[in-house]
């Protein structure tokens, strides 16, 4: 079923994962005109970080700083992931997400950012779940709400460089 939060209609309930991939896949898409001959390297790239815990925002953006990625967006919940999405589509490579905070979960934000992508036309942005849940369930939640992949925090800053390499620089 559909609902609006905070202007923006969302879908809710159970989608499967297989629906909002078949849903986007055709959709139109928005590509930047990028004319460069230069392969994208880490420093090109721009990450939106949600955390509601300024620790944990603190601790991820540096050590994305440190993994060379120079432009990075942080917001404290997922209202603020929406709309920071929404003001930066077009130069956001990559989404650390983590699941539980207030006002709007990570879940429920990137089943959002799904259905705006879908219905704006723009193609799907690399979405990463930062949780200390390690269930399998837990996981699922998340792939099933259209995220890409799902980090156990703390998270390492190998698999950090491994998820920009995966999702940001192929």
């Amino acid at each position: 079923y559909q609902r609006r939060v905070h202007g923006v209609r969302c879908l809710h309930g159970h989608l499967g994962r297989t629906k909002i991939i078949s849903a986007l896949s055709q959709a139109p898409i928005h590509t930047e005109n990028n004319n460069s001959a230069e392969p994208p390297t880490a420093m090109h790239q721009t990450a939106l970080i949600v955390d509601d815990n300024a620790i944990n925002l603190k601790v991820l953006h540096k050590m994305l700083t440190q993994a060379g990625l120079l432009n990075i967006i942080e917001a404290t919940d997922g209202v603020q992931a929406l709309q920071a999405y929404k003001a930066n589509v077009e130069v956001i490579r990559i989404i650390f997400m983590d699941v539980s905070m207030p006002e709007m979960d990570g879940v429920e934000a990137t089943i959002c950012i799904r259905q705006w992508e879908l219905t704006s036309g723009y193609a799907p942005v690399p979405i990463i779940a930062l949780t200390a849940n390690t269930f399998a369930a837990d996981r699922q939640r998340c792939l099933s709400a259209g995220m890409d992949d799902y980090v156990a925090k703390p998270c390492r800053k190998s698999k950090l460089l491994e998820l920009l390499e995966t999702f940001c620089l192929t």
